[in-house]
């Protein structure tokens, strides 16, 4: 089991882009059943969450362990060319870190550097799941 000593958060740089293509594909993963091809993530619908990672309005935290410095999760978001469209939240942490804290530790750290986030149902139109680690969220207006 992991403690808070084991791993460590950091804000998302652009250098961490190949990170975050990982941590999409396993987010995309369900465990069960055959797995996906890896050139999945680079359809339009998965890889705008990654794909020139470090634009502005970008923002997310990384969990790795310390001594190795591997990746055992992140969460992300990335605000939409829209305004009227709220930014989406990606929430990964490797199948075999799960259940150790990491990532209410990532979601905690994320609210705390975003105070002005406000999570909200989806949007009507929003019914059809767009995949398990995406949920949509609204930015309250300051």
């Amino acid at each position: 089991m992991f403690a808070l000593a084991d791993y460590e958060l950091r804000p998302l740089a652009a250098a961490d882009e190949s990170v975050l293509w990982e941590m999409l594909y396993l987010g995309i993963r369900s465990g069960k059943g055959a797995e996906p091809p890896r050139e999945i993530v680079q359809r339009r619908n998965y890889a705008r969450y990654v794909q020139s990672w470090g634009q502005l309005g970008d923002t997310g935290f990384i969990a790795h362990e310390k001594d190795s410095g591997a990746a055992l999760g992140a969460v992300w978001l990335r605000e939409p060319a829209s305004k009227e469209t709220p930014p989406e939240l990606a929430f990964v942490v490797r199948p075999d870190h799960r259940h150790h804290g990491i990532g209410a530790s990532l979601l905690t750290q994320l609210m705390r550097a975003n105070p002005s986030l406000e999570f909200h149902r989806p949007a009507d139109g929003c019914k059809k799941s767009r995949g398990p680690f995406v949920r949509k969220i609204w930015v309250r207006d300051c």
